[in-house]
């Protein structure tokens, strides 16, 4: 595919790449857009997954590749993006909860991702999230929603 080089081409150029084959690294994402003809640092590179929303996590081998959170708030309130499920399913270890909050363990590198997807999935549940490298804590309206939550995440794990 021919690009323009422009920030927008540039921008589509690495979320293709994210999305069609393994990124594992800044540098491999410099060299190959590079090889599209374009100038860039790692520094550029990096601002740009930011914008895009990208993260470095494990795929299912263990592996540390880059992945674009593209989670599409569900419109009721409630998580039914596929999207999201998969993430939980890929990323979550395991899910416990205690009065309003959730807490979430994750692979490493994996939390501050995890919690983005389900800030984007707008559930009405949710007050917010708060992710350190392999934990989130999801802190919910209250007791019952953060039952609710947690028995969905153990559901979609357990598929």
């Amino acid at each position: 595919m021919q690009y323009q080089l422009t920030r927008a081409g540039r921008l589509q150029a690495i979320r293709d790449f994210l999305t069609s084959s393994r990124v594992s690294s800044q540098q491999d994402l410099v060299k190959r857009l590079e090889e599209l003809g374009f100038s860039v640092t790692q520094a550029t590179v990096s601002r740009d997954l930011v914008e895009l929303r990208a993260a470095r996590t494990r795929d299912s081998s263990g592996e540390f590749v880059y992945v674009i959170s593209d989670v599409v708030p569900s419109g009721n309130g409630g998580i039914d993006s596929s999207r999201l499920l998969r993430i939980i399913a890929d990323m979550v270890v395991s899910t416990a909860h205690v009065a309003n909050q959730v807490v979430v363990r994750t692979h490493a590198g994996a939390a501050q991702f995890l919690a983005a997807a389900i800030d984007d999935a707008g559930d009405e549940r949710i007050l917010g999230t708060i992710a350190g490298d392999d934990t989130v804590l999801i802190i919910c309206w209250g007791s019952a929603q953060a039952e609710e939550f947690s028995n969905l995440m153990r559901i979609t794990l357990d598929k």
